[in-house]
């Protein structure tokens, strides 16, 4: 459980960040802080994502997961983007992975 809290502090200061440095492009709201659990809602022009910190459970995820929509309209959206950490991702692992979903987040989209 230490690993999963540190996993979470050090995903809070990472989104500072990335909210510092993308703060035009995106906006973040924090859905859930738990000791445990950790819940983001990331918003850009055209991706709406939800980025998930919890403990192992039934899930395709071991304590991660990331997944964005691309919004093609009022109405309709579809998957774009997915990331789902093992039990084998480092955190130097995870990281990498969560700084290129925020790349991919904040292009803008082929259509």
């Amino acid at each position: 459980m230490a690993a999963l809290k540190n996993l979470i502090r050090r995903t809070k200061l990472w989104m500072q960040q990335v909210q510092s440095t993308h703060h035009r492009d995106i906006h973040v709201e924090r859905f859930a802080d738990e000791p445990c659990f950790l819940r983001y809602i990331i918003e850009t022009d055209h991706y709406l994502a939800e980025l998930v910190i919890e403990p192992e459970g039934f899930h395709p995820h071991h304590h991660v997961q990331l997944t964005a929509l691309a919004l093609e309209g009022e109405e309709t959206s579809s998957y774009a983007y997915c990331y789902c950490d093992s039990e084998e991702s480092t955190e130097e692992d995870i990281f990498a992975c969560l700084d290129e979903a925020i790349s991919y987040l904040t292009r803008q989209p082929i259509l």
